[in-house]
């Protein structure tokens, strides 16, 4: 009973150690980011996830729910992609999960799941499975559906039509490629989304002196990217309408007050 415990109380240490490190690189400037990681890296090692399953599961699942909380940092992809690669080529990631516990563990953040299975960690059923559950999903990876499984592709766009017409416009085949790329960026691509998120007033100032007719109470328009639960939900209320930019900049915290 005594080495239960003890172990249990061992595990718990390792990952609030690792909680903190995590936290350390997600959050920190880019001046010291080397550092940072390096120092996981070596917890890493110093747990030995290969050999300590719960451990390494542990935290596999605090770096899923921490993608989505701390999805307002604008450099939280570019912090969790360098430790999933990490992760599958120096600790065995592949042959130490299931695909489908994988998925489990990341289904809830949709540019996760892309990069997996662009890097071919996941397979295509996993698209599949998740397309099924949600319109927003069988949007999102739409470019991947029509490719691999067009039969697919055409039963979800008659399944889902009829709730989200006025969203099927986007399905076409001359959509540009790019409107594509922005999924992996997490975020609305717009020009005045991308300057609220930079907190950059003098750019806000900017964009309102060369925008005529600018007004305060128009609205970013919703987006594949967007991946901040509370805008997302935002977007649904108002029927993909988009949000206001108060909305919006209240998501950040940002525009200076």
């Amino acid at each position: 009973m005594f080495t239960h415990v003890s172990l249990l109380k061992s595990q718990i240490e390792a990952l609030s150690k690792l909680q903190t490190s995590l936290l350390s690189v997600i959050e920190c400037n880019e001046h010291v980011y080397e550092e940072m990681n390096q120092k996981l890296y070596e917890m890493f090692d110093r747990f030995d996830f290969k050999n300590n399953f719960w451990i390494y599961e542990g935290f596999l699942q605090m770096l899923s729910y921490f993608s989505v909380i701390k999805s307002t940092n604008l450099r939280i992809y570019d912090r969790i992609k360098p430790i999933l690669n990490e992760l599958i080529m120096n600790h065995e990631m592949k042959d130490t999960f299931k695909v489908s516990t994988i998925y489990g563990i990341f289904e809830k953040n949709l540019t996760l799941l892309l990069y997996l299975y662009e890097i071919h960690f996941l397979d295509f059923t996993m698209i599949e499975l998740q397309a099924k559950k949600s319109f927003d999903s069988f949007f999102f990876f739409l470019p991947e559906i029509k490719s691999e499984n067009m039969d697919l592709y055409e039963k979800l766009v008659i399944h889902y039509q009829h709730s989200h017409e006025e969203v099927l416009k986007y399905c076409q085949d001359n959509i540009n490629p790019k409107f594509w790329d922005n999924r992996k960026f997490g975020h609305s691509p717009e020009l005045l989304a991308k300057i609220i998120m930079d907190d950059d007033l003098d750019s806000f100032i900017d964009y309102i002196s060369k925008t005529a007719d600018f007004d305060l109470n128009s609205r970013v328009n919703d987006s594949i990217s967007e991946y901040i639960r509370d805008i997302k939900n935002l977007y649904d209320d108002v029927d993909l309408t988009g949000i206001s930019l108060i909305e919006y900049s209240m998501a950040f915290l940002n525009i200076s007050g």
